[in-house]
Formats: structure tokens, sequence, C-alpha cells
């Protein structure tokens, strides 16, 4: 009665109370093994669904998952779902993630202890298992070595678990862990294994890793391929390969002696064969490495083609051959002479082919040259000297350099080129810089003698005027001015002696654009280089046009080189010429079009300014279209321009045909004179004149010149100065006479300046220098008015009456 009280007290309890027979428990152990046998006889994979569905069973669950360990992106430590098995009666499945929650870090540190545990209900409903927190819920860590890195988690339902099953589970847990600890390192295997054979099958060498009874243990199937194999030759010998393939028998003999030959360890062995394959000859290199591996000698065979090797090397000697240069190949140790070209030899006089030394040979010296530095040979490392050959009595310039030669052995390359036209040719160049340093000399001795004659004719013109009466003292002045003009004279004939000019000859203006651009063509493609494509579309017409050879070499230079700056990768430009009629006669229209990033809108209307410019600083001075522009000007014709951004510029030029036309304009920027201009008919009464130069003697003298003749006159020392001075004087200026050189701000500064706030004045520039000064700032000298010093009064008033339109007194 005892006994049955118990088992009915244990059924209030809500205990399950089951009683197994003999062949039950027989069954059930057999289902275990079964269940065990399962996470071990699969290779590489790991039933999870049949091991879960299995302990469902066994135990008759609700369902039982596997989850794997893993650190979100916060670095929190959550389970993600690897495997499931719900009974077919139930509805509620395991959730995918277990995140984050506040029970978790708790679990977490007895799941890392090997605790097993018993999720409580709110655990159960904080995890979001399941709808319904009436599961008796099981988590069972899983281990690898230390750290546990899954779950196995189990639902009993709502009924209570047998002590001896909790135990159970501990051990197929525990079994659990080992079989996901070998699925990895089977896996891990098997990645390797795949990765290094696929690795071998990759290298493009012939790969053989032999024992030292020449036994092959593993190839690749470039190996395959070589000797024609279908499948693998491990486990084969070098000798069964010959009875397979006997076309191959000398290599493998070969390889097997040398393979058999190796030392345990030490350095690797080299062999170069010359093979017959399907009627082709081949040249092939066997390296041969010998190792020792668990103990066991092994012999690592790496083999390659390297018949393109030999053939660069037949290319490499025909260069050589015709290299314009001596080229020689020397032992670095033996100095004798291992190769030389037919040039070497010619210019030597006889074949030095093993012969040596090479300074006995070459230069008839006895011991090493001077300039046989190169003493520790190394690949890569280089020497040049110049040196003067006695013997033959030329200038030899040489190169040299360590490589490997066709042997592979280090050799010293040597090429010799006979410079003696070169070092001849220094010499004159050395002559004519001297000759340049003495001209400018010259250039820089008359300017400052033209501003001290300058000065001198100057007060020589006041005297005279104030000594009208007087014949004696007029007598004095022409002897002085004779002696001025005596001086000027001799400053001439002095820059003449020097190589210089004083003025430069008027060249003659006129040119036929098509046979220009036809002569100019090779130097235009070199000007572009090779990454731009010139096309010409020429006319058939002549195109004579009123401008010379220097100024069209000049427009074209500038347009060119602008268009090539525009496409820095590379592109196309076209030159288009043809004949037109406009309004003012025949005219020839250039038209040069590129590819190249265009011009913003922006900077579109400011191209032709006067140092205007969109490059760096430093890069360029802004002065090349404006002065295309006044050439075009000059001559009567018209330019215009069309970008746009990432479409290509095109310039238009319209020259007019066999017509000379005469510079107009004071400043460089009119074209035309108006009418009332040309009759004196000039609004106003006294005319205000600034006058700018740096010496004050000039200066002086300028101001009470023009004073006397009623002028206001408003002096400045540099352009600074005279800016200031036209902005006292409200911008109300006449005329504007500069000097060119000045320090603070020259007259050419000084003329852009004003030309940006009072473009119509005129400007007469009056300079010391012998050489074209302004020229040297990218303006045409003929588009402006310029005095050279030293000028007589008489000079300057002419200049001046040509501006206001009145006689001379």
């Amino acid at each position: 009665m005892e006994g049955k009280d118990m088992i009915l007290g244990e059924i209030a309890e809500g205990t399950e109370i089951i009683v197994e027979s003999k062949n039950t428990e027989e069954l059930r152990s057999a289902k275990f093994l079964e269940i065990v046998n399962t996470l071990f006889t699969s290779q590489y994979h790991l039933p999870l669904d049949k091991f879960l569905k299995g302990i469902v069973e066994l135990f008759k669950l609700k369902g039982a998952a596997v989850y794997y360990n893993h650190l979100d992106y916060r670095w929190q430590l959550i389970a993600t779902l690897a495997s499931q098995y719900i009974h077919p009666d139930e509805k509620e499945r395991f959730p995918d993630i277990i995140e984050y929650q506040e029970a978790w870090p708790s679990l977490e540190t007895r799941f890392s202890e090997g605790e097993r545990v018993m999720l409580t209900r709110e655990e159960v409903e904080a995890l979001g298992f399941f709808d319904s927190a009436k599961h008796h819920v099981f988590g069972f860590p899983l281990f690898e070595g230390r750290w546990w890195s899954g779950l196995l988690l189990v639902d009993f339902g709502e009924r209570k678990p047998l002590s001896e099953n909790l135990i159970i589970l501990d051990e197929m847990a525990k079994t659990l862990s080992l079989a996901i600890k070998r699925q990895k390192r089977e896996r891990e295997y098997l990645d390797v294994s795949r990765v290094f054979q696929e690795l071998l099958n990759n290298i493009p060498y012939l790969v053989i890793l032999s024992d030292l009874q020449g036994r092959w243990l593993l190839t690749n199937k470039e190996c395959l391929r070589f000797f024609n194999l279908r499948r693998g030759f491990q486990g084969q010998t070098f000798e069964h390969l010959k009875q397979v393939r006997p076309q191959y028998q000398e290599l493998l003999d070969r390889l097997n002696k040398l393979t058999k030959s190796l030392p345990d360890q030490g350095a690797p062995a080299k062999e170069v064969f010359k093979l017959k394959i399907d009627g082709k000859v081949k040249w092939w290199e066997f390296l041969l490495i010998p190792f020792k591996c668990d103990s066991e000698r092994r012999v690592l065979i790496l083999g390659r083609d390297i018949t393109s090797f030999k053939l660069a090397q037949e290319r490499l000697l025909a260069i050589l051959e015709n290299l314009p240069a001596m080229v020689y190949i020397v032992h670095p140790e033996t100095h004798t002479i291992l190769y030389h070209n037919s040039l070497f030899k010619e210019f030597f006089g006889q074949s030095l082919i093993n012969k040596g030394p090479c300074h006995e040979f070459l230069f008839g010296k006895d011991k090493v040259c001077e300039f046989c530095s190169l003493k520790r040979p190394s690949p890569g490392h280089h020497e040049q000297k110049e040196i003067f050959d006695e013997k033959h009595n030329r200038w030899l310039k040489i190169h040299e350099v360590y490589i490997h030669w066709l042997d592979r052995q280090l050799v010293r390359l040597g090429m010799i080129e006979d410079i003696t036209e070169i070092k001849q040719q220094e010499e004159r160049i050395i002559k004519a810089q001297k000759a340049e340093v003495v001209s400018k000399m010259s250039a820089t001795i008359a300017h400052e003698f033209n501003n001290i004659l300058a000065i001198i004719t100057g007060y020589l013109d006041l005297i005279k005027l104030k000594a009208r009466e007087d014949p004696k003292i007029l007598g004095y002045i022409e002897k002085i001015i004779q002696a001025v003009q005596s001086g000027s004279s001799l400053i001439k004939q002095f820059l003449i002696l020097s190589g210089q000019s004083y003025d430069k000859d008027i060249e003659k203006r006129e040119y036929e654009l098509n046979t220009f651009i036809k002569e100019q063509q090779e130097i235009f493609k070199k000007l572009l280089g090779e990454g731009i494509e010139l096309k010409l579309d020429l006319s058939e017409d002549p195109l004579p046009v009123s401008l010379s050879r220097d100024e069209l070499q000049h427009i074209f230079t500038n347009l060119l080189l602008n268009a090539k700056e525009a496409m820095p990768e590379g592109g196309e430009i076209s030159l288009t010429t043809r004949r037109v009629e406009t309004s003012k006669g025949p005219a020839a229209l250039l038209r040069v079009k590129d590819s190249g990033i265009g011009i913003a809108k922006k900077d579109l209307a400011h191209i032709f300014e006067p140092f205007y410019t969109t490059k760096p600083s430093g890069k360029g001075t802004g002065l090349g279209l404006n002065v295309i522009l006044s050439l075009v000007r000059r001559c009567g014709g018209e330019i215009k321009v069309e970008s746009e951004p990432q479409r290509g510029t095109t310039f238009e030029l319209i020259l007019p045909l066999n017509m000379n036309v005469e510079t107009i304009g004071l400043t460089g920027e009119k074209d035309h004179l108006s009418e009332k201009e040309k009759r004196g008919q000039v609004v106003g009464g006294k005319k205000t004149i600034l006058i700018v130069e740096d010496e004050a003697h000039i200066r002086e003298m300028l101001v009470e010149m023009l004073s006397n003749l009623d002028y206001e006159v408003i002096p400045a020392e540099n352009g600074e100065e005279a800016l200031e001075k036209i902005e006292q004087k409200n911008y109300q200026i006449d005329l504007i006479i500069t000097d060119v050189v000045m320090p603070k701000m020259d007259g050419v500064k000084l003329y852009r300046e004003v030309q940006k706030i009072i473009p119509e004045v005129p400007v007469i520039f009056i300079s010391g220098y012998a050489e074209h000064i302004l020229e040297r700032y990218g303006f045409d000298e003929k588009c402006f008015r310029i005095i050279k010093k030293p000028f007589t009064f008489q000079q300057l008033l002419e200049e001046i009456d040509k501006i206001f339109n009145r006689l001379s007194f």
C-alpha cells in the first residue's frame, strides 16, 4: 500500500511515471546509439535535422533546436538558429534569433560555466520563445574547447522531464559539441586540401613532388598536360613513365639521376633542356629543390617553358647588333670581352671577342681605366663617363651597367658613343653664350648712355629756345648737338659690333597661308606630341595674307599650344583654310578647332585681354591671344572664338588677301580715328599730359619743355604714382608719356591699368633700350607710339601733334 500511495502521490503532483520493460530499455539504447552514429557517419556535413528529430522522438519532446553564438554590430552576444525540429502536432516554433534581453546576461554566465539551465516562465516569455509560457524548456551549452559556442534547446511542453532524461541529454549535448568540432576540422581540412590542389593547378609551372627513389607523390595539371596524361601519376616512378612516354626518355633519365644525387638539404639544381614537342623545338628549364618533410627526404621539381625567353635572347642580340652605338659585354673579373656588335668592331678595327683585358685592347692602357669603378657587381648598378681616347683622338661617352647575360651570369654591359662632334658644338655654344653676355651688357650700357644723351639733348633744346637771338650761343649748341649725335652713332656701332642692331628691319609682310601650313606641318605634329592627331583641310586656292612668316609662326604656335593644354589626355585638332568674300574684299578663313575641355563662359569674354590667364601662377603670361588679336587687327582682319565646356574650342581668323594694312590707333586698342579727330577738331582747350619717368633729370626736362608750350604737365616717378595722379585729376588726362622700364610699376603694367579705367587715353612709350622691349612683353611695337632715347624735342612734339592733330610750331 505504501508503494501504491507513493505512485498516486507523484501522479497528483503531475509527474509522468513511465514503467519500462527490459525490451523498451534496449530499444531506447539502440535509438540513442543511432542518433549518435548519425552525427559521426556523415562526412563534411553535420545532419542536425536528423539529430534533432531523433531526440524529439526518443524523449517525446514538443521540439528541439540548435543555436550558434556570434556577436552583433553592437558587440553583444546573440544566438542564431542553426536547425530545429518541431513535432508535427505542434505549431509553435523557436525564434530565428535570441536577441539581447535583460534575462540574457545571467543565462549567458550560467551557460559559459557549463551549467544546464531550465528557463523560467518569465525567461521563456522574455526571450520570445512561445506565446504560452507553460513550457518546460531546457538549455544545454555546447562547447568548443573552453568556450561555449552554442545551445541545444529542448521543449518538454507542459510535461516535467525525468532526471535521467536530462542526464542523457547532457551527454548528447557533449556528443553534439564533439561532432560540431569534428565537422569544423574536417571542413577546414577539406578547404585546405582543395585550396592547395587548386593552387598547384593554377601555378604556371610543371610541379612534381618526388621522393629520393623517384616515386611521384604529387603532381599538378600542368604536369599532366606536359606528359599528355589523363589522370594523376601518383605512386608511379620515372621508370614507369618512360615506358608510357618513351619520347621523354632523355629528360626523365636526367631528372631521375638528379633527384637521387641531390643531398638532403642544399642548393637547388637547375637544368635546361631542348625538347622537340609536336614537331616544334621547345626550351624548358627545371629547378630541383631538396627538403625534408617529417624526416622524409623529398624533392620538389618545378619546370617552366623558357622558349619565349630564348627567343627574346635572340632578339636582344639582334637589337644590340643594330643599336646606333658601340656595344660590348665584359666579364667583371677577368675583363675579357664576351660580346661586341659590328659598330664596335668597325671603330676598333678588329674582333675582340674572348680577348682581354679590355683596357689594353680598347684604349691601349696597361692598367684598369680610372673611370672603371664598378668593383662590386650588382644588377642595375651603372656608371657614365666621358673620356678622351688618345689612341683614336676622339671624345667617347661610355655607359656601363651590370646585367644578367644569356647564361644568367652577371656581366658588364657597355655602350660607347662618339661625342667628338657634340664636344665641338658645346665649345661653339660656350663661345656664343659669351658673345650673348657681351651683347646684353652692351644693351644695358646703351640704355644708360641713351638716358644721358636724352638729358643733354633735351636741355640743349631748351637752351636753344632761350637763345634764339644769340647766333654765337646757337653755334655752340649746334656743336654740342653734333657731339651728341656722334655719341649716339657710336652706340649704334657698338651694338652692331656686339651682334645687335639698333632697330629691326621691317620684314616683308606677305606670305601664302597654305604654303606656310604645309611647310610647318611636321613641326606642328612634334609640337603637339603623339597623343594629339592633327588634321588638315586646306583650300586649293592660294591665300597670300598680309602677315610675315614670323607673325604666322607666332599665331599658329600660340593657338596650337593652347589647344594642346586643353587636351591633357589627347584628342584631335583640325586646321581648315578657305577663300571667302567679305565686305572688305577677298579674305582667307583660318579655322583652328580642338576637341579639348573648352573654355568656361566666364573666361570666354576675357581671353583676349592682355595679361589675362586661367593658368596657374608661373604657367602663362596671358599675352598670347592678345598678341594674336593685335596681329590680326593690324592687317585689317577679324577673329572670333566659340567654345563650350567639354565640347572643344574653335578659333576663326579672317585675314584679308594681298593687302598691306597700315597700323592705325595710338594704343593698339582703336581700329580707326574719327573723322573729327582727323580734321583737328579736338574738343576742349588746354591739354593735360602725364609724364611718367623714373630718371629725375629727364622727367624735369620734359616737364619744362611741355610747360613752355602751354600744356598742363603732371610729373610722376613710376606707375603707382601715375595712377594716384590720374585719380587726383579725376581721370581728366589727354595724353600719357611713360618710360617702359621703371621700379615698382613699369610702363607696361601702367598701360594695362590705364586700359581698365580710361582706355580712350593715348599712350606714348619712351625707351632707352636698343632691343624691342615691348616685344618681350608680347606686344607688337608697331601698334604703339614709341620714341627711342635719345630723342630731340622736335621728335617728341611731332608725335604729340600727330595725336592732337596739330601742326608743329
